[in-house]
């Protein structure tokens, strides 16, 4: 298995580790979105190439590489019995482990060449990621608050000696729930106005950044510019000639 030093961040100084982030994802879903066209012989050697570069220009011992290919072996092999039980051709099995191939050395380049921070970063800036995980968060944890409130106020009712004006000191539990219970909008508004109070404690001293905006920025370099336009002339091609 891989042991924790081959699948986190390689410190190197090469083309590919001084990439944006965001240039990096955005290249290996346009892979993805190519590898899901129709099939084309120059497709294929042009999507094939950006990987081997990527590999190539990351300043990393090819071994490491194919290290991490050697620990998918059992994948690969199991593809290649089920598609030969499938009677694919041995050209479309060999496109599709080579596809498999490459896929997987692209995602490691990413995370050899990326540190962490970078990449939740522009995984953030991409799909807003830590915007929605902060709103979930905040979300549940008004449910918990108010359900804190709520029980609070309805104890506070059965506690209380008086209801509306009747002392229910001596009447039974069930007397006294139900008079309780008969009150519970007023219940329910009053939690309410006390959750409003706690939420406008909690946004002005702010909730794990919940309103802050993921703001993560890194400037382009020539590199990026080219890989963006490569990306752009894969999608254009496929459009204008193979489609």
């Amino acid at each position: 298995m891989l042991d924790k030093y081959n699948h986190c961040y390689n410190y190197e100084e090469s083309i590919i580790h001084n990439m944006n982030p965001i240039v990096k994802i955005i290249s290996f879903i346009v892979y993805i979105i190519v590898l899901c066209f129709k099939f084309n012989n120059i497709l294929f050697i042009c999507n094939i190439s950006l990987v081997l570069g990527f590999v190539l220009f990351s300043n990393i011992y090819v071994f490491k590489y194919l290290k991490v290919i050697w620990n998918f072996k059992l994948l690969l092999i199991f593809l290649y019995i089920f598609f030969l039980y499938k009677n694919y051709s041995w050209m479309s099995i060999t496109y599709i482990l080579l596809y498999v191939i490459f896929t997987i050395l692209f995602i490691y380049v990413i995370i050899l060449s990326t540190t962490k921070e970078d990449l939740s970063n522009s995984l953030g800036s991409i799909f807003n990621i830590g915007i929605y995980k902060e709103r979930i968060k905040y979300k549940f944890y008004k449910m918990i608050c108010f359900k804190e409130l709520f029980i609070k106020n309805l104890n506070n009712r059965v506690d209380n000696i008086e209801y509306n004006g009747f002392d229910i000191r001596y009447r039974s539990f069930i007397i006294r729930w139900g008079l309780v219970l008969s009150s519970i909008k007023d219940i329910y508004r009053d939690s309410k106005k006390d959750l409003r109070k706690r939420e406008r404690y909690i946004l002005k001293k702010g909730f794990n950044g919940y309103n802050k905006r993921n703001n993560y920025h890194k400037k382009l370099s020539f590199i990026d510019y080219v890989i963006v336009l490569y990306d752009v002339f894969l999608i254009v091609y496929y459009i204008m000639v193979v489609r």
